[in-house]
């Protein structure tokens, strides 16, 4: 546990879940002014397979706009699963 962006004592959690009924794929608790990015392509390629290993349907990887990263991306067309990530504008327009 550390200080989290916020300000307040915390975690940074990484979690993934399959299936409609959310079953948990991977958990970890990390420090909490771990950036939410941190890893994360390396942890995908972890996880993938493992979900993989699950099931035979296609994958849809859903992300929030924290890992809003090309290292993503990459992974997943490298995986070949389907993915929605929430885009952060960052300093770009809704237009652009």
């Amino acid at each position: 546990m550390s200080r989290t962006y916020k300000g307040c004592d915390g975690y940074a959690p990484l979690l993934a879940y399959i299936g409609r009924e959310g079953y948990g794929l991977y958990a970890e608790l990390r420090e909490g002014r771990t950036h939410v990015q941190k890893e994360v392509d390396q942890k995908l390629r972890e996880m993938i397979p493992r979900a993989k290993s699950m099931t035979e349907k296609p994958l849809l990887l859903r992300m929030d706009a924290g890992n809003d990263a090309l290292n993503n991306l990459a992974v997943c067309q490298e995986e070949g699963v389907h993915f929605i990530i929430k885009r952060n504008l960052r300093r770009e327009s809704p237009e652009a």
